[in-house]
């Protein structure tokens, strides 16, 4: 099996345990190195190909968080069935995007991390 082959079997393990959970809690680093964590929606409607997006206001911490320092991580858990899933990475906050415009038809006016 070559490398990218386990990546995209590994992507779609991954995704299989998101779809089962909503709730995560996104952490991200202030300028003075604190982690910030708060429960974000990973809204398990949507189908995940290795991009996970939430919607913010533009004036959150969080979202001048990731400005500053793109390294965030989630953390999904689901205790009842002994699911945990930690996922690192970089984030962009994405202000134009025709993705974000589909995902914002007909819910909140807000940004898409």
């Amino acid at each position: 099996m070559n490398q990218e082959s386990t990546q995209r079997d590994n992507l779609a393990s991954v995704a299989k345990l998101l779809k089962q959970l909503d709730i995560c809690m996104l952490t991200t680093r202030a300028a003075n190195g604190d982690l910030h964590g708060r429960p974000m929606s990973n809204n398990g409607e949507v189908e995940f190909d290795g991009d996970s997006w939430f919607f913010s206001f533009e004036d959150s911490r969080k979202v001048r968080e990731i400005d500053a320092d793109a390294l965030t991580e989630m953390a999904f858990i689901d205790t009842q069935n002994g699911t945990w899933v930690n996922v690192e990475g970089e984030a962009t906050v994405v202000r134009d995007d025709p993705k974000r415009k589909r995902a914002l038809a007909g819910g909140p006016r807000a940004l898409v991390l």
